[in-house]
């Protein structure tokens, strides 16, 4: 059922059926500087921020629908945000 699944998903991102939105309304205020949590390093061995995740993991997608699929996907990435996140998620991107 698994692998059903996860072709059926692959599938729906090689018709351009399928987008990631990301809401990333909240600031940081205890840590960051009161900056977007979503660009802030997390700690990891790497220093990659949450946005950056996500990022290489859409790629990951676009990859294995290519594979699958032979042709070239674009998965549209939206980030709801908050007009006083909006400048700095912009600047991260």
């Amino acid at each position: 059922k698994r692998e059903a699944w996860n072709n059926l998903g692959l599938e729906m991102y090689s018709k351009d059926r399928v987008a990631v939105v990301i809401l990333a309304g909240g600031r940081d205020t205890r840590i960051g500087g009161g900056i977007p949590k979503g660009v802030l390093d997390v700690g990891l061995l790497s220093h990659k921020s949450i946005f950056q995740l996500y990022v290489e993991r859409i790629r990951r997608l676009q990859h294995l629908v290519k594979r699958k699929f032979k042709r070239s996907v674009h998965i549209p990435l939206y980030i709801m945000c908050n007009r006083e996140n909006k400048e700095v998620i912009e600047d991260f991107f």
